[in-house]
């Protein structure tokens, strides 16, 4: 007997279009993975797949792959929300918010199949940050903090979402708890010393700034934040090699993480 929740599954499939494949883009004109060989795949071996083209920033050859892997464990949120990840990198860089809306499908369908999916919980919080929903992404952080309590990401990324909310005091205690869950992330080390920097509040944010670099040698924000709190403290030498690191390495930086960018109140790659 089939399960519920797959025939639950299978009628959202159907209402909410999740199926469809988004139209090649200039930036991705690349000929999709061939499906020809479908049947002789395992789920497992399109999810391998399909991770590294979406980490390959092949949205579209990732797509194809998940939904493979779908048709052949239709009771596993994990394709899905694998297919919700790629349609939020295809908003994400191509700047379309339309697929905001798509992904979110995707996160909701996961979700339907397995309410414990912390990752799918998170990335629905994501979606409303995405639409500037700020009030309505919080009980979905709150809750993938409840599932994986220990999970130094998800208390990083809703330590900046308070700071987003007005609420300083309530997200240096979630970053300083992302740092002791984490202590070797660079991230969490750079937004609690912005956060502090911010606040005006410069002695408190250099040894954060400085154990960010520190961590990563070649983290431009780091050492533009550090030179703005070395001037505000009267470094002015130490001011004056932050910033000179940071012109040296401004254009070499790696292409940051949309979601700490959507997090952070960034935009897509690619403005209209």
């Amino acid at each position: 007997m089939e399960r519920p929740a797959v025939r639950i599954l299978s009628l959202l499939l159907l209402l909410a279009g999740l199926r469809e494949i988004p139209s090649q883009s200039a930036s991705q004109a690349q000929a999709p993975t061939s499906t020809g060989a479908s049947t002789a795949k395992t789920a497992q071996q399109w999810m391998a797949e399909g991770r590294q083209a979406q980490k390959a920033g092949k949205q579209l050859d990732a797509i194809r792959d998940f939904l493979n892997a779908q048709r052949l464990e239709p009771a596993s949120p994990d394709p899905l929300y694998s297919l919700g990840m790629s349609f939020f990198l295809i908003g994400w860089y191509e700047n379309e918010t339309s697929y905001y809306d798509r992904a979110a499908r995707h996160f909701d369908a996961a979700l339907a199949l397995d309410p414990q999916h912390d990752r799918a919980v998170f990335m629905r919080g994501m979606m409303e940050v995405v639409h500037l929903r700020l009030k309505e992404a919080e009980p979905y952080l709150l809750k993938a903090i409840s599932l994986n309590p220990g999970n130094p990401y998800y208390h990083l990324h809703y330590g900046i979402l308070l700071g987003r909310m007005n609420k300083p005091d309530d997200a240096i205690q979630q970053m300083l708890l992302a740092e002791k869950l984490g202590p070797t992330d660079p991230l969490s080390y750079l937004n609690l010393g912005q956060l502090y920097a911010q606040l005006g509040k410069y002695a408190e944010a250099r040894p954060h700034l400085e154990r960010a670099v520190q961590l990563d040698p070649h983290l431009a924000a780091g050492y533009y934040s550090l030179g703005g709190v070395y001037h505000h403290l009267g470094l002015t030498e130490e001011a004056k090699g932050a910033y000179e690191t940071f012109q040296r390495l401004k254009d070499t930086q790696p292409q940051a993480d949309p979601v700490v960018g959507a997090m952070q109140g960034g935009s897509g790659a690619h403005s209209k």
